[in-house]
């Protein structure tokens, strides 16, 4: 999830009110100021973050 520093604390509050099963993963993305990410979607970056944080054996990279 691509989250602005702004906000954090709101997306925190949004994803802990969903009451998501444990199985799932949710992993905030928070790009620095001024760096070129906050203006470009950083797709390589947060695949790469995904896959980091992977805990099963098999999964499924689809860049659409």
């Amino acid at each position: 999830m691509l989250t602005y520093a702004n906000e954090v604390k709101q997306t925190v509050e949004l994803i802990t009110s969903l009451r998501l099963p444990s199985r799932i993963r949710i992993v905030l993305y928070i790009p620095q100021k001024n760096s070129k990410e906050t203006s470009d979607y950083p797709v390589n970056k947060l695949r790469n973050i995904a896959i980091v944080n992977i805990v099963t054996t098999h999964f499924l990279v689809m860049d659409m």
